[in-house]
């Protein structure tokens, strides 16, 4: 795209208005943890809620009262679920480059993108009128449908990874046109495996967890996996070929101790993380080596010390390297070194709506944050507006100069660019571009 615009588009930019939806009560912010919830202690909440990294305090950032965007009930006969949950049956959860919120629905058989900002929700891909116990009656995108939708990853091009536990498969989906291929296993459910599924090796089970590699190969994660199954399988994700990682009784699937993951997740230099809450093996995390795939146990019981695990799920890793790993309505921090764990929320610790995570995620740096303090606001306009005016005597922090170019090509910050961040801030179209897209050089 080229930097410049006319200034007549410029005009229609600063001129065109639009409503604005309310905001949730505590935005998000770079670093919080978002986790989709279902059941808790004291409530049936659905609802996508963050998380204080520091104080443990918990916030909704899109349910039936924050947000605006389809309502649906699950399924869509409201005698079954008179609530009308936004959220049906959330899992997976993960960021995109332009911020958005991108969640798994298996009880709507579809992709919910929401707005880190206002909470608004849109279908991104899946079914648009579902009817219980039938047919997907009208979907956004095309392919095959996710009846059993879970985890979700994106590739390095924005491409989105989700695998489903019905049909037993890997699938791309196209974040633009919500189009679904299958990249590895079947398209519909209880296939023949020698003749419709994608991919040569072990067949998948019940695929839960997803996670890409940096060389851009696929993991996935089968708890129910029996021998011979990939417990762990890496995916080629061109030709759908499985081969193992960790494997239950197969002669190539790795070596050390291990449970059947209930969350995956691939650390900077590119070791793998699984957790477990297998009463036969391990009660806790495990890592294994991409290359030797030697296991080696990273917490646990043994391993570590600080608050216990009971009953881990999931996985996903902060900034700074700690693991997060929600365990029975809490949520644990551990030192990817010592093993040591902490609590981050739950029993006591923060405020708010009860934790019970069914999927995780940590919020990336932000786009547009010009005074780099974690948060898309006024002043981030107001830093950039005088800088714009005095570059010298209004200079950006060093963090700020990266994430201030929001539309068009690498270059220094101008007008444009205040004014797609107003026009984000405002829930104005057009918002702000991938995060960041001409820093990264794509």
């Amino acid at each position: 795209m080229p930097r410049r615009l006319p200034w007549l588009a410029l005009l229609l930019l600063l001129c065109a208005s639009s409503a604005q939806s309310d905001p949730p009560t505590v935005p998000v912010r770079a670093g919080d943890i978002l986790s989709t919830t279902l059941h808790t202690a004291t409530a049936d909440l659905h609802a996508l809620i963050r998380v204080d990294p520091m104080t443990g305090n918990r916030s909704i950032v899109s349910d039936d009262l924050t947000g605006t965007g389809p309502v649906f009930a699950e399924p869509s006969d409201p005698s079954v679920n008179p609530n009308g949950h936004q959220l049906a049956f959330a899992h997976g959860v993960v960021v995109d480059a332009r911020g958005d919120i991108l969640v798994v629905d298996e009880g709507r058989w579809l992709i919910w993108r929401i707005d880190a900002i206002s909470g608004d929700r849109e279908i991104l891909s899946g079914c648009v009128d579902f009817q219980a116990n039938l047919d997907c009656v009208e979907t956004v995108g095309s392919g095959p449908w996710l009846p059993g939708a879970w985890g979700i990853a994106l590739e390095q091009d924005g491409q989105i990874l989700v695998v489903d536990s019905s049909i037993d498969a890997v699938v791309r989906i196209d974040p633009t046109t919500g189009d679904r291929t299958v990249v590895s296993g079947c398209s519909f459910p209880n296939c023949d495996w020698s003749v419709d599924a994608i991919g040569t090796g072990n067949n998948f089970r019940i695929p839960y967890h997803v996670a890409v590699e940096p060389d851009g190969n696929i993991l996935v994660g089968d708890p129910t996996a029996g021998p011979p199954g990939n417990v762990i399988a890496r995916v080629d994700p061109v030709t759908g070929d499985r081969t193992p990682v960790v494997c239950d009784r197969c002669p190539d699937g790795g070596s050390g101790p291990y449970g059947a993951p209930q969350g995956i997740a691939v650390e900077t230099d590119g070791n793998i993380l699984g957790v477990s809450q297998s009463l036969s093996a391990i009660i806790g995390v495990f890592r294994v080596d991409p290359i030797t795939l030697v296991r080696t146990i990273v917490s646990n019981a043994d391993e570590g010390t600080g608050v216990p695990f009971i009953y881990p799920r999931e996985i996903t890793i902060e900034e700074t390297g700690a693991i997060l790993v929600p365990d029975s309505g809490r949520l644990i921090r551990v030192d990817p070194v010592t093993g040591n764990r902490e609590l981050v929320t739950g029993d006591g610790v923060g405020s708010g709506p009860d934790f019970s995570s069914f999927g995780l995620a940590v919020y990336p740096e932000r786009c547009g944050d010009v005074n780099d303090d974690g948060l898309l606001d006024a002043t981030d306009v107001t830093m950039l507006r005088g800088y714009i005016a005095d570059p010298t005597g209004a200079p950006l922090p060093p963090g700020g100069q990266d994430k201030c170019t929001v539309i068009g090509d690498p270059g220094p910050c101008d007008v444009l660019d205040q004014v797609v961040i107003s026009r984000r801030l405002a829930m104005l179209e057009p918002g702000i571009e991938p995060v960041c897209v001409a820093i990264a050089g794509s």
